[in-house]
């Protein structure tokens, strides 16, 4: 249920990095639905300009910006495109991620870097780049769109689970930071979704795991940011019992640890049978 007026939004600046797909494009969506101006922020420059002019026939307070996240540099210049064009933003949604469903012991150094740097790095250069501005105009908030892994680590996704883990430590401390000057700060815990997260060809070739089948809608999320927001939540899971989860977890590790390291095995095992049958099927 919605607690949150629209009118909230309108006339605000949001800056949505991974914005031309998924729940940064739902999210720019409903924000300039609700009179927010939005700019949106991706690496792949033909998928953004298609998402910006989806998103004009909706309002034309839309901007779009090519900009890759794991590079300071351009991060940079996309800051400075804002700053000239827009000013200041009054919301940093950190968005952009993705993640890869291989072991640690099979992931490339270049692939370990990537999703290390895009899932968390990334979103400290675009948070710091915006922050100096929000602190001399005394408001603003930062979104952190996390993961369940963030709380619960998750197999075979060491590396974003570790990047996530990392975003969630940092989202805490950076809002006992910046309360003092009137910034608010929000981390998204998110279940599964269906978007183009996991059109990754290693997700494609895995067994389907029970849990696949409990789907968000992505209205629902959306939803749930934006009321999260609106009421400067720190935490919020969505759906909300994953929330019950992670406290269990915390709460009776003894009873409750070995449960889960038992089903992490499985699904490392599983993995691994899946990769037998692909290359006895190459082999043939």
């Amino acid at each position: 249920m919605r607690h949150y007026r629209p009118s909230e939004y309108a006339d605000k600046l949001a800056v949505v990095t991974g914005g031309s797909s998924g729940i940064g494009f739902a999210l720019a969506e409903r924000l300039l639905q609700a009179g927010a101006r939005v700019v949106i922020v991706a690496d792949d420059g033909v998928k953004l300009t298609q998402a910006a002019d989806r998103l004009r026939a909706i309002s034309g307070a839309t901007d779009a910006i090519v900009c890759d996240i794991a590079d300071t540099s351009s991060v940079r210049a996309m800051a400075a495109q804002v700053l000239q064009a827009h000013g200041c933003p009054d919301i940093v949604i950190n968005c952009a991620g993705f993640a890869t469903y291989r072991t640690f012991e099979e992931a490339t150094l270049e692939e370990i870097e990537r999703v290390a740097d895009v899932n968390f790095i990334g979103a400290l250069r675009c948070t710091k780049v915006f922050l100096d501005g929000m602190i001399r105009r005394g408001s603003g908030h930062i979104v952190n769109i996390c993961s369940i892994a963030g709380v619960v680590p998750m197999t075979p996704n060491g590396t974003y689970s570790a990047a996530k883990q990392g975003m969630r430590a940092w989202s805490e401390v950076l809002q006992q930071e910046v309360a003092r000057f009137g910034i608010g700060v929000t981390v998204v815990y998110a279940g599964r979704v269906a978007t183009s997260f996991f059109d990754h060809e290693t997700f494609r070739q895995r067994t389907p795991p029970a849990e696949s089948r409990l789907l968000v809608p992505l209205p629902v999320m959306v939803e749930s940011i934006l009321d999260a927001v609106a009421r400067k939540q720190l935490h919020v899971f969505v759906p909300n019992y994953w929330r019950l989860l992670a406290w269990g977890l915390a709460a009776f590790p003894l009873l409750l640890q070995p449960v889960y390291r038992r089903i992490v095995r499985r699904r490392i095992e599983l993995y691994y049978a899946d990769r037998a049958l692909q290359e006895r099927g190459s082999d043939s």
